[in-house]
């Protein structure tokens, strides 16, 4: 403690539940309920510290940091998370060699995030609290974000032999404006399992030989900013020029460009393989 002292206290709590309801032999209702939340404060003070040479005496060669600059600082920042996902899931055998299987859904998440913090300086180390007759200063943080999907898939396979996989997506991010929100992605592919031929099994070479080809397009919003067609600001309270017996609160732009078209990314992905 004679230097100062930073403490970290972090609390969370997870909740996830899966329900499943059989609607009919051959099909179910799926849903995924997700609830995280957590805590964290921060204390950190920074004491006024003597320094003395290896000669001695009473009088302290230097004093840094001062006793001006030293503050206590303390901040507290939330975070929760939702998560929702529903689904219908099909699925059929027909004549014994036919396997049909359907989902259709729709998932959601939200994450919310607030930040605060408070700092004063000129302090009382004998006081780890928000006091002191120094320079006072608050910061303030708090966003959200949120994704949403539509989402079905269709499959089909002949005796575990011939495959056929289709799928696609509807997917909507918070980060983009109203406009350019949600765009539609798909996939498809499909398998021949040659090691189940009789004419494969005669050679007896191979244990599992399969043949496969897909092709999908899939989106991506990484480095996307949360709110990148939105103008935003940074408030500053009290750090500004001095006027009478304070410091100028002022606003500024967080310096980037704001951009009303950008969307999802769409990359396309080509696969063919011999397993």
């Amino acid at each position: 403690m004679l230097g100062g002292d930073n403490k970290l206290n972090v609390s969370s709590i997870n909740i996830s539940e899966t329900l499943k309801y059989k609607i009919f032999n051959d099909l179910q209702f799926v849903t995924n309920l997700g609830y995280n939340t957590s805590f964290a404060n921060r204390d950190i003070q920074q004491n006024s510290i003597d320094w003395y040479t290896y000669a001695g005496g009473e009088t302290p060669s230097r004093v840094n940091p001062t006793q001006p600059a030293s503050y206590f600082q303390e901040s507290n920042a939330k975070t929760d998370f939702y998560s929702a996902t529903a689904m219908f899931q099909y699925s059929k055998v027909l004549k014994s060699n036919h396997n049909i299987g359907a989902t259709l859904g729709t998932q959601y998440e939200r994450k919310e995030y607030d930040f605060t913090s408070g700092r004063v300086q000129d302090i009382n180390s004998s006081l780890p609290v928000l006091s002191g007759s120094g320079i006072q200063t608050t910061g303030k943080e708090k966003y959200h974000e949120a994704i949403g999907a539509y989402f079905g898939r269709v499959t089909y396979d002949y005796k575990a032999k011939y495959l056929f996989d289709a799928n696609a997506r509807y997917d909507g991010s918070s980060k983009f404006l109203p406009v350019n929100r949600w765009n539609l992605f798909y996939g498809i592919s499909a398998g021949w399992r040659i090691s189940s031929e009789g004419f494969a099994q005669k050679l007896n070479i191979f244990d599992e030989l399969k043949l496969r080809a897909s092709y999908g397009l899939v989106g991506n919003q990484s480095g996307i900013s949360r709110y990148d067609g939105q103008q935003l600001y940074n408030s500053a309270a009290g750090t500004g020029a001095f006027i009478g017996a304070g410091r100028l609160s002022f606003v500024t732009t967080n310096g980037t460009m704001v951009s009303y078209d950008r969307t999802w990314q769409r990359i396309h992905k080509y696969n063919l393989a011999l397993d």
